[in-house]
């Protein structure tokens, strides 16, 4: 998961079982983790997306010169 240390880990899984005992619903543990890790890794894919479009344009402007 990668930006997620063992603490973080711990604390989301503790809530998922939390949430999952509450609702009773398993999966709950599960989805908690998935939404965190598309949270986390949302904002990394949109500035790679942003800087390979710049890195684009930056080469097109130098083949244009």
């Amino acid at each position: 998961m990668g930006p997620i240390n063992a603490s973080a880990l711990d604390f989301i899984s503790n809530l998922g079982q939390k949430i999952s005992y509450l609702s009773d619903d398993d999966k709950e543990a599960q989805l908690l983790l998935q939404r965190t890790s598309v949270t986390i890794k949302s904002p990394i894919v949109a500035v790679r997306a942003a800087a390979a479009a710049t890195r684009g344009q930056c080469l097109a402007l130098s083949k244009a010169r």
